[in-house]
């Protein structure tokens, strides 16, 4: 009879078997690696690049409200403008303010209107010049 080795009790037999593994051609493995790392950078990029083209249409949106608002207040502005324009002009007519002149303030218009022109009172006046003005060249010389 043949003898067959046979474990003793309460010790296992371990197999002789290395590390098995996928053998990768030299130089692939970091390309692999950089290709992955690119993809994830990239990915990053292009969400930030995402999320800031929207915060950049909200904010352009928002200006665009505010623009339409001031323009809204630009022409209600201008019309009481006008109608103030209008107003002082009303208010401002030569026969407007000689009614209030007559009506509130008791003036009366005068007969005859008389213009008084200034002259230098160290100046001499020769008849030409009194002539000039109408002045009564005695009452200027006294």
């Amino acid at each position: 009879m043949t003898a067959v080795a046979r474990p003793r009790a309460g010790t296992r037999s371990r197999p002789n078997r290395r590390h098995l593994g996928v053998v990768r051609e030299e130089g692939m493995y970091p390309l692999a690696a950089l290709a992955g790392t690119f993809a994830g950078v990239g990915a990053v990029f292009i969400v930030a690049a995402l999320f800031g083209l929207a915060i950049a249409h909200t904010m352009l949106a928002q200006g665009e409200d505010r623009l339409v608002e001031m323009d809204t207040r630009l022409d209600a502005a201008s019309e009481r403008n006008r109608e103030f324009s209008a107003e002082v002009a009303a208010l401002e007519a030569p026969e407007r303010v000689e009614q209030q002149a007559e009506g509130r303030l008791g003036m009366v218009r005068p007969e005859q209107v008389q213009w008084l022109v200034a002259v230098d009172p160290h100046t001499e006046l020769d008849a030409a010049s009194v002539n000039e003005f109408d002045v009564d060249p005695e009452a200027s010389q006294s």
